[in-house]
């Protein structure tokens, strides 16, 4: 799995987060993990996604779409109003960081 367009984005959104900061605009990323939709399987064969599941996450099933939107949610609210140039891991515990 390559990390390149999720490093990417990661460093787009400290740069806009930089950027738009001093006007109050707080600009925060999220990295999902598998997640159990239409069409991000529409693609990859179940018993793949299986694998993967069983051998790298923590959690041992694909995430939920609501699980993403309430991240979303999260980011967008005021408990995280101290919170910018992140990017949040929804990811079912991969990769686990230290």
């Amino acid at each position: 799995m390559s990390y390149r367009p999720k490093l990417a984005v990661r460093k787009l959104t400290v740069a806009l987060a930089k950027e738009f900061g001093p006007d109050g605009i707080r600009v925060n990323g999220i990295a999902p993990g598998i997640v159990d939709s239409p069409a991000a399987m529409a693609d990859v064969p179940r018993e793949m996604i299986d694998q993967f599941v069983e051998q790298h996450q923590v959690i041992k099933r694909p995430g939920r779409m609501t699980e993403l939107v309430n991240a979303v949610f999260f980011l967008c609210g005021e408990e995280s109003s101290f919170i910018t140039g992140e990017t949040l891991l929804v990811s079912e515990g991969y990769p686990s960081r230290v």
